[in-house]
């Protein structure tokens, strides 16, 4: 990659990262994290003859590597609220056997 190329490519990342981190919540439940497909023009020799096509596959290369980052940071996103959600359920169930009964989310704070 070039240098203006990959300059561009860190703003586009940085900006797709902080608006990931951004939208994210919290919340029960499962998020999926699509993985990116690689670019096809990847497969084609044409590319590699830095005709036309040379850079309309550069623009998806980038394009791609700034979905890996996004990828990367919805992963991080699910692995913390997966690890969240197991704590939780953890608590409460502790707190159940020791009230004999199920306790509410203000039971199990107060028990902490």
């Amino acid at each position: 990659m070039n240098v203006p190329l990959r300059e561009g490519l860190l703003a586009l990342v940085t900006l797709s990262t902080s608006a990931a981190f951004a939208g994210s919540s919290v919340r029960m439940g499962f998020g999926f994290c699509p993985p990116p497909p690689p670019p096809a023009c990847m497969d084609d020799n044409k590319v590699y003859d830095n005709g036309p096509e040379t850079k309309d596959c550069q623009e998806k290369v980038s394009h791609y590597v700034a979905s890996v980052f996004a990828y990367r940071a919805c992963l991080l996103r699910e692995t913390q609220r997966a690890v969240l959600e197991a704590n939780t359920v953890i608590d409460h169930f502790k707190c159940g056997l020791k009230s004999k009964r199920r306790c509410t989310d203000e039971e199990v704070q107060q028990n902490k």
